[in-house]
């Protein structure tokens, strides 16, 4: 998401969540995003570290779009 190629990229796909994780030099990003087989519902955590020795200043920004409508209205 941050429109740079990463050092590294992990995905894993479970039955029931998805883990993407990255590394930017001495940062490492790991999102959940888990799912509910009962209701309909989706749950993300984001994990920030940092394995250098310097301090880092970091922006981090959520971003959703609910729509309250049909979704043929959404797409259209």
């Amino acid at each position: 998401p941050s429109g740079a190629e990463p050092d590294e990229y992990d995905v894993a796909f479970s039955e029931d969540r998805a883990e993407f994780a990255r590394r930017d030099g001495s940062l490492t990003t790991i999102m959940e995003v888990l799912l509910s087989a009962e209701e309909d519902t989706e749950v993300r955590r984001i994990s920030i570290t940092n394995n250098g020795t310097d301090v880092s200043t970091i922006d981090v920004t959520s971003y959703a779009e609910l729509a309250l409508v049909p979704q043929l209205a959404d797409i259209a």
